[in-house]
């Protein structure tokens, strides 16, 4: 994978995707001063996602998208056939794979309230 590539040869990095897309997370949510830049983190788990779209659109007065949604139901998880199932996907990782990913994003996952045994 991407991840086990970069981490045997950083300079691989550059040839698929921008550095930015490998940096933790948790560095975006201060400046470089450490105050935070962002009121709100929402997340596109399937145990969250609709609570934190609900609180997204009460908070910028989307009164219609609201009705809609309540009405007509939430987006449901996509269903595409082809799409990498993360679980599946964590369950066949080398375990040294697995174990540089949690301390690459040991930030995310303090930050984010993701358990490293269970990393979702």
């Amino acid at each position: 994978n991407e991840f086990t590539d970069q981490k045997q040869d950083p300079s691989r990095l550059n040839t698929r995707l921008q550095p930015s897309h490998w940096l933790p997370q948790a560095l975006s949510l201060t400046n470089a001063q450490g105050c935070p830049v962002v009121d709100f983190v929402g997340f596109l788990d399937p145990s969250r996602f609709h609570r934190d779209l609900r609180a997204v659109l009460e908070w910028i007065g989307s009164t219609d998208l609201l009705d809609h949604f309540q009405h007509k139901g939430f987006p449901r998880e996509n269903s595409a056939k082809n799409r990498k199932v993360p679980d599946a996907e964590t369950r066949t990782m080398a375990p040294e794979t697995k174990q540089a990913l949690i301390e690459r994003y040991a930030e995310d996952f303090a930050a984010f309230g993701f358990s490293v045994s269970d990393p979702r």
